[in-house]
């Protein structure tokens, strides 16, 4: 799976945060959340500009609704099916009937915290389009430096970052 991408100014970074973990978890602040979230919108300005946000469940809701009052656009949130559905017709066709009203012929940018492998954003890309979506944009607050990149990154890291809304409930 590839992602179309842009050229990005976004160099490898590590928030300012404290070590949370050893092996490499970087603890995220609601600051540093809120930085990554204001990199992403810059990014996301222009023509281009999303009239709708999907942030994709669990890990992209806080984002995708940061980033939706960012844009002062509208937010939707989208449930991903376990991996072994991804593929499925009907659960792409299940998952698009709701969102048709509101995602019909507009520019869509779906939101999840960081991707692996690309499957959750380009399920969620094929579902949005199914919907009706006139433009499918990808983002991610932060992604690998190698695998699938998404259209939009906020920061490439090999660090796992614990999100501020995981890390204040430990």
């Amino acid at each position: 799976m590839a992602f179309t991408g842009q050229e990005h100014s976004g160099a490898e970074w590590v928030p300012e945060a404290r070590e949370a973990r050893p092996c490499r978890w970087v603890r995220v602040s609601w600051e540093d959340l809120a930085r990554l979230c204001r990199r992403l919108a810059e990014q996301c300005q222009g023509d281009g500009r999303p009239e709708a946000v999907v942030a994709l469940a669990r890990a992209g809701y806080v984002p995708g609704a940061i980033l939706a009052s960012l844009l002062r656009c509208d937010l939707l949130t989208l449930s991903v099916p376990p991996a072994r559905s991804l593929g499925m017709a009907e659960t792409e066709r299940a998952a698009a009937a709701p969102l048709r009203e509101r995602l019909g012929g507009r520019r869509v940018l779906v939101i999840d915290e960081t991707t692996r492998t690309g499957e959750a954003l380009a399920w969620a890309t094929r579902v949005a389009l199914s919907a009706g979506a006139s433009a499918v944009r990808t983002a991610v607050l932060w992604c690998p430096p190698q695998g699938p990149q998404p259209d939009h990154w906020a920061v490439a890291t090999s660090a796992h970052l614990l999100q501020p809304w995981i890390s204040d409930c430990l």
